[in-house]
């Protein structure tokens, strides 16, 4: 579990080369291929490796009334992995994810 925890922590996020992901789908035809590198292209934002904005409308979560907060124990993070957690989710000035 924990070597799982620090290859998400400490990944690299990088763009995706679409047509090498197409190619790699072995059990596809050449044609199925060629689909999906159509279908993954229309998509090529989502595979830029970069975390992104929302770009949609602000909006609000309404709790039923009398509903009172939950206040549970903070997830336990090693400290050798603190770090890289850091990086992951807190801002830099600029209010962009830190990358290393």
């Amino acid at each position: 579990m924990a070597d799982r925890v620090k290859t998400i922590l400490d990944a690299k996020y990088e763009k995706a080369n679409l047509d090498q992901v197409a190619a790699a789908q072995t059990h596809l035809s050449a044609e199925e291929r060629e689909k999906l590198k159509i279908l993954l292209g229309k998509y090529e934002t989502l595979f830029n490796g970069t975390l992104g904005k929302w770009q949609g409308k602000p909006f609000d979560i309404e709790l039923l009334p009398g509903a009172k907060p939950y206040h549970a124990r903070v997830y336990p993070v090693p400290h050798a992995y603190e770090r890289s957690l850091k990086t992951e989710v807190e801002p830099d000035l600029d209010g962009q994810l830190l990358r290393l």
